[in-house]
């Protein structure tokens, strides 16, 4: 409750109104889309006036909110991984107002990488930004206003997809999203059980795609692959698989029997 009358038409993007329990904060969004939420609770038949106020219904109870990200992070016992890693300065900026969005990797997440990646990315300050940085949202998206195939850029600068598989969300069309909008002064964690990767913090080999995947199958059997150092920078070339003519992969099979086993690469 509000001791104001508010129409939906009052009620504007990333405005905070008063609450009467304990003046505690209602976080509202506005979307585009005309979705209207109250703590991520969407508005499902607003604006039913009465004598002295306004009824809105909305889909969910919602709960108070006082904590930030940082605070959520720093207590949830699924997020103590995150929490170790990310840093005081990543941290401490989720700790001031702002509009986010924090998909949060929770420590199976962390762990299904493997401890030789892990330690990778912990070791490179940089290539560990980007990663955290890559899920999260300058802007809140709480669940009830995405909508299926929509794309979104990251602080990392590039963008993510988010969509919808039944009562799920899904990011880049996989269902990862174990729990959605845990509600913050300054934004919304949704959990995922899957570390998202931007091509910042991959290794060059793992760029190469399927299309690229002849050139990655003869690199890997020549050994070049595991002759690539975490800490050494590399120029890859890679031809798509349609430039493998015959004539090509018959020279290229001639070069194999001549190679003269595992290669020593220079940066």
């Amino acid at each position: 409750m509000a001791n104001k009358r508010f129409l939906t038409k009052d009620l504007k993007n990333g405005m905070t109104v008063t609450s009467m329990y304990n003046d505690l904060g209602l976080q509202i969004n506005h979307y585009s889309n005309g979705v209207v939420t109250v703590n991520c609770a969407r508005i499902i038949y607003g604006n039913q006036v009465a004598t002295n106020g306004v009824v809105h219904v909305i889909d969910r109870v919602i709960s108070a909110v006082g904590s930030t990200i940082e605070d959520k992070i720093a207590v949830d016992d699924d997020l103590t991984t995150l929490n170790d890693i990310a840093g005081s300065a990543w941290l401490e900026k989720l700790g001031q107002p702002g509009h986010y969005t924090l998909f949060a990797p929770t420590n199976e997440a962390f762990e299904s990488l493997g401890s030789e990646v892990l330690e990778r990315l912990q070791g490179d300050k940089e290539v560990l930004k980007s990663l955290l940085n890559f899920h999260l949202l300058d802007s809140v998206q709480c669940s009830e206003a995405i909508i299926a195939g929509s794309t979104y850029e990251t602080v990392e600068g590039n963008n993510i997809e988010i969509g919808c598989d039944g009562e799920s969300l899904t990011v880049n069309g996989i269902k990862m999203v174990r729990q959605k909008d845990i509600v913050t002064t300054n934004g919304v964690i949704h959990l995922i059980d899957k570390v998202l990767m931007p091509d910042s913090a991959k290794q060059v080999m793992e760029l190469v795609g399927s299309s690229q995947s002849t050139f990655g199958d003869m690199v890997s059997e020549l050994g070049l692959s595991a002759a690539m150092r975490a800490d050494a920078e590399y120029t890859l070339l890679a031809p798509l698989n349609v430039a493998f003519s015959d004539e090509v992969m018959s020279m290229d099979q001639r070069l194999a029997q001549d190679y003269p086993g595992k290669p020593h690469l220079e940066e």
